[in-house]
């Protein structure tokens, strides 16, 4: 969900976290000597967008990143990429997750790419798996130890290696996430999204969504499908199913167990709802992970 608007306040559930960057070394790592902790709850944290491009290497652990309206399991090894201005917030599930980010503001390294590559990269929304992110994560590990050496021409190192990304970012521009540039229609519903990201495992009605919007029933649907593409109940089903599939591939919970702690009843409803969203049942993603 692209955010035109940088007025915030600090009653908003969006919050702009602005990072100061040189034009000349638009590159930035907020975090050399420790990981970044996603919350097992976001409500522990708040929807965030940023200036520039932020780039994220999941250490440990797994759970879910909202980007915009799309909804993105993660686990070790994942990278994620989030372009400027992308309302996104992450949780964990029950293993903790532990990141590293990077931020680059790609429009100031523009003249120093091939044309539109930049633009391309700039705009790179999504989780990229660790099965196929080996030139990405080799590169962001490149640009990490320079920070942490600080050897002599690390500006100039890190520089190269931000590039580098950016071309990796490009070639791979058809796998980024589309339709994510509803900024009104989002703004409108996040206090419903910011709800199920924290409660999609509780019994959720849509009456209740559309009170914390202060919309009617009617409207609120409307504005949820307009806003997301899908109807608050589909909405409410994906991330509760692709919740699971981190718990599937990362956690030792049986799969009734994972089906309870994603808010179903029943192992029923939870397979009917797994085929419908993966077209596969959650036995099948379970055992991928054995081989």
């Amino acid at each position: 969900m692209h955010i035109m608007s940088k007025l915030d306040n600090k009653d908003t559930l969006i919050k702009h976290f602005p990072v100061p960057m040189e034009s000349s070394f638009p590159v930035n790592v907020p975090y050399i000597n420790r990981l970044h902790y996603s919350p097992k709850r976001p409500i522990e944290s708040r929807m965030h967008y940023h200036d520039s491009t932020e780039i994220g290497i999941c250490r440990c652990g797994s759970g879910v990143f909202y980007i915009g309206n799309q909804v993105c399991p993660f686990s070790a090894g994942d990278v994620i990429v989030v372009s400027p201005g992308t309302i996104h917030i992450a949780h964990s599930d029950q293993q903790i997750a532990g990141w590293q980010f990077i931020d680059i503001d790609y429009s100031c390294l523009a003249n120093k790419l091939p044309p539109g590559c930049a633009d391309l990269a700039g705009n790179f929304n999504g989780v990229i798996t660790k099965e196929n992110n080996s030139k990405i994560a080799t590169l962001i590990d490149f640009l990490l130890q320079e920070f942490a050496d600080t050897k002599p021409y690390m500006e100039s190192a890190v520089l190269h290696y931000a590039g580098q990304l950016a071309i990796e970012l490009a070639r791979r521009s058809s796998e980024s996430l589309k339709g994510l540039d509803n900024p009104a229609q989002f703004r409108e519903i996040s206090p419903a999204i910011f709800y199920v990201s924290n409660f999609y495992n509780t019994n959720v009605t849509i009456k209740q969504l559309a009170g914390l919007c202060n919309l009617s029933v009617s409207s609120f649907r409307r504005a949820f499908v307009a806003a997301t593409g899908e109807t608050p109940f589909n909405y409410l089903y994906q991330v509760r199913i692709k919740t699971a599939i981190a718990l599937l591939k990362e956690s030792e919970f049986s799969i009734s167990e994972i089906a309870g702690l994603v808010g179903y009843n029943s192992l029923s409803s939870f397979n009917r709802h797994f085929i419908k969203f993966v077209g596969v049942p959650p036995r099948t993603i379970r055992q991928a992970q054995k081989t």
